[in-house]
């Protein structure tokens, strides 16, 4: 089991600091856990990022005090990573699967 945490404390995104234009503060967590078989051939690991489903500001621009550009970090998402291993050559997986099985964009 794997736990991850990153902290970002407030941040300007603009010259002339407006409340809608800094980057908030933000605790992200993330998780992971992997699952191998007992010969060593396989594993898979499911993990989640953004566990809390925290809603940032990453980056925002002003524009003429009329409007806001404004960008978000991702929201939760969860991934499962299949790995065969390179010592199982003759496994017909190894053929018909890529490595990574699943891929969630975030």
């Amino acid at each position: 089991m794997h736990f991850g945490a990153n902290y970002q404390g407030t941040a300007e995104t603009a010259v002339y600091s407006t409340p809608s234009a800094q980057m908030q503060a933000r605790l992200l967590l993330d998780a992971s856990w992997t699952h191998h078989d007992k010969d060593g051939k396989w594993s898979v690991t499911p993990w989640v990022s953004n566990i809390t489903d925290k809603v940032y500001r990453v980056a925002a621009l002003p524009v003429a005090g009329l409007w806001n550009f404004t960008n978000y970090g991702p929201p939760r998402s969860f991934d499962v990573t299949a790995n065969l291993s390179s010592a199982w050559p003759g496994s017909p997986l190894l053929k018909v699967f890529p490595r990574r099985l699943l891929r969630s964009v975030g």
